[in-house]
């Protein structure tokens, strides 16, 4: 309402189902609209990526309503003040150029993220946290994290990853977070260089040992000083393939994104994004 009473013609459509918002997304040709305006978090973003084969025509702006909202931060659109606010804002934004991470496995089509990709620990407690949604478990927003959070700790699964950044040197970790977004988790900086618009990822490397390395390196990057941790290495690069001897789980953006192996490549200025104006 706030939108139209500015002056803008808006189509709302609310999806029942993500295939239902992905089939209407499809449908829409490059002159239906100037702006796609996402309202949800960094997995709604995914789903509507998703909808299409290549990127999308349009400028994308979010609304941003998710737990961790990456890209709504990134954008300038979170924390929201005020719906007529941020459509004042939205109405004088501009678009920007930003870079696209792309997942390829052997037996599954390309997918597409735009903040974070992430295979471990972290990737394992998104794939507990996505089946506690499911059932009706827990209560929204970061509170339903936080039994399955206790739990990955307590079950601690130290699998091997092996990690190739640009032809490089192999190297083994227990987690690694390929970043493209600043923020990771909404609450924590792991590389404070990266950015949506760099043209490369920051691959984010951990080593824990034990339980209480995995808790000195949560609090670490609540504060952003993980970056400095002796079991911490970040690589900069632009294709990364990442191996494991028994399956490890892998998160987009939010949502479990099935097991390893996979590569991922940055995709330059390869999405435009809706930039909130200040």
């Amino acid at each position: 309402r706030a939108l139209i009473a500015a002056g803008h013609r808006v189509t709302a459509y609310v999806g029942r189902s993500a295939e239902d918002l992905q089939s209407h997304v499809a449908a829409l040709t490059p002159d239906d609209l100037d702006v796609l305006v996402a309202v949800g978090g960094d997995g709604t973003i995914r789903t509507v990526l998703a909808a299409r084969e290549a990127p999308p025509p349009w400028p994308l702006g979010v609304v941003p309503a998710g737990t961790a909202n990456l890209v709504g931060r990134e954008l300038g659109s979170w924390p929201v003040d005020t719906p007529e606010a941020l459509a004042t804002r939205l109405g004088r934004g501009r678009p920007m150029q930003v870079d696209l991470l792309e997942m390829r496995r052997d037996d599954r089509a390309p997918e597409l993220a735009l903040a974070v990709i992430s295979v471990g620990i972290d990737a394992a407690l998104v794939h507990e946290v996505h089946a506690a949604r499911f059932r009706g478990a827990g209560k929204g927003g970061y509170a339903r994290w936080l039994k399955p959070g206790v739990a990955a700790v307590r079950e601690l699964d130290l699998a091997a990853i092996e990690i190739q950044v640009d032809g490089g040197p192999t190297r083994t970790c227990v987690a690694a977070v390929i970043q493209n977004a600043h923020s990771y988790g909404g609450i924590f900086t792991l590389s404070p260089a990266a950015r949506l618009d760099s043209g490369q990822a920051e691959v984010v490397l951990l080593d824990a040992r034990s339980r209480r390395d995995v808790v000195r390196l949560v609090l670490a990057a609540r504060f952003s000083r993980i970056h400095r941790d002796k079991h911490v290495k970040i690589i900069t690069g632009r294709r990364i393939h990442v191996r494991a001897e028994t399956p490890v789980a892998v998160q987009a953006d939010g949502d479990p994104a099935g097991f390893t192996d996979f590569q991922v490549e940055v995709l330059p200025a390869a999405l435009r994004l809706w930039q909130t104006a200040p």
